[in-house]
């Protein structure tokens, strides 16, 4: 079996000072690494906080999708290929020159990050009734973070259940992020920290002592505390505690500084634009974005009913002239009267993110909140940032309208009503 060396600080002679197993041990950088820059990210999204329109005013988050799922499942798999060679190659500056545990190590890598990413699938089906492909990817890349730190000391089984607590940690994390309105659009504070600290963890509790003799000066393979070795487990923990300080807690002040210094937000109207075209004249996304002034026009997909028409509806009532159950007349209540067209006009919103969230409002109407279903119902048309009604009560619809788009409008957006 082949020696390592660590970097001689302080974290690495825990071992030899206090005799904590074999100081702080990260194979290829679970912490150094993946920790280390999902935690510095924690601390920008604190200090930056969320988007416009992640979060409603009763702290319920939108979902803000992301624009190609495929290209995201590819990009995936191409970090998981890498990643043979992020962990694998890892050997050449454990020992100086590649060794025979490299076979382990990428075989260990590829059972972590299926495990991960079918734990995370069948979490997001049991939570959803459907398995979310992008949370299935955040799963795969959660495994190959956690395996990082202890995959030259692991066997198969061991690195089977980490990545498959990894592919459970990163969607606990990313729903206890949005718990505490942290907005993390692509989970990576929940892949890189979350995991990565558990990688870390992982160390002190699967490694078997079948790889790491002189580890960091120390005697003997490297144990974690299921093989007899309770010191490594607080050597790890210890590691734990000072990426936590350092990382997260120097990021923050820093962060913090550069705030009040130069800021960290572009205007609400750029945010809401978007960066490419303000911040390099450029548009990223050619045809996705629509003019202001060219109408928008978009009705829910033809598989939704389609909105009724409200009919005139006759009641009896007394005639004030007849007393005594004398001859009743029938007159027209108005409340669904089909008479009069009115609009609810959105200004000063962008159309297209109105468009936007009205799509996916009609392609998710089982989803969609009850205001929804109550201004579909008397909807006749909708034209960009105007939504044309016959009957109803318009200041009610008004209300529904605003309380749909709510975190949508951008600031100085008003919602208001037009009669003929």
């Amino acid at each position: 079996m082949a020696t390592g060396h660590g970097a001689g600080g302080w974290l690495s002679q825990l071992g030899v000072n206090f005799g904590w197993g074999h100081g702080y041990v990260d194979f290829a950088g679970s912490g150094v690494v993946h920790a280390l820059g999902g935690l510095c990210g924690l601390a920008g999204a604190i200090v930056l906080g969320p988007r416009i329109g992640k979060y409603n005013k009763d702290g319920s988050p939108n979902v803000l999708p992301g624009h190609n799922i495929p290209m995201a499942i590819l990009g995936t798999f191409i970090l998981a290929f890498g990643w043979f060679g992020f962990n694998a190659g890892s050997t050449l500056g454990a020992s100086g020159g590649g060794n025979l545990r490299i076979g382990v190590i990428a075989t260990v890598t590829m059972l972590a990050s299926a495990s991960g990413a079918v734990v995370a699938a069948f979490w997001t089906w049991w939570r959803t009734g459907k398995p979310d492909p992008s949370m299935a990817c955040n799963g795969m890349l959660a495994g190959l973070v956690a395996i990082t730190a202890p995959s030259a000391f692991v066997g198969a089984n061991a690195a089977i259940l980490i990545g498959a607590i990894a592919g459970f940690l990163v969607c606990l994390s990313v729903q206890l992020l949005d718990r505490w309105h942290v907005d993390d659009p692509v989970g990576a504070i929940s892949v890189h920290g979350t995991c990565g600290l558990w990688g870390v963890l992982s160390v002190g509790l699967f490694a078997d002592g079948t790889y790491g003799i002189r580890w960091n000066g120390v005697a003997g393979p490297v144990k974690g505390c299921l093989y007899g070795d309770w010191g490594q487990l607080v050597a790890q923990l210890t590691g734990i505690i000072t990426l936590l300080v350092w990382a997260l807690g120097v990021s923050w002040i820093f962060f913090k500084v550069l705030d009040r210094m130069i800021g960290l937000r572009v205007p609400p109207e750029v945010e809401l634009e978007g960066l490419d075209l303000p911040e390099t004249g450029v548009l990223a996304y050619h045809g996705f974005v629509r003019e202001p002034e060219e109408p928008v026009s978009i009705l829910p997909p033809s598989w939704l009913p389609s909105a009724r028409i409200p009919e005139l509806v006759e009641i009896q009532r007394p005639s004030p002239s007849n007393h005594e159950g004398e001859k009743t007349r029938s007159v027209a209540v108005e409340e669904r009267s089909a008479s009069r067209l009115y609009s609810i006009v959105i200004d000063g919103a962008n159309p297209e993110r109105v468009k936007r969230r009205w799509e996916r409002l009609c392609h998710e109407p089982n989803q969609a909140p009850p205001e929804f279903h109550e201004v579909y119902r008397y909807l006749v048309r909708f034209e960009g940032r105007e939504f044309v009604f016959r009957g109803g009560d318009p200041e009610r619809m008004r209300k529904a309208v605003e309380r749909l788009f709510e975190g949508y409008l951008g600031v100085g957006a008003t919602v208001r009503v037009e009669t003929d």
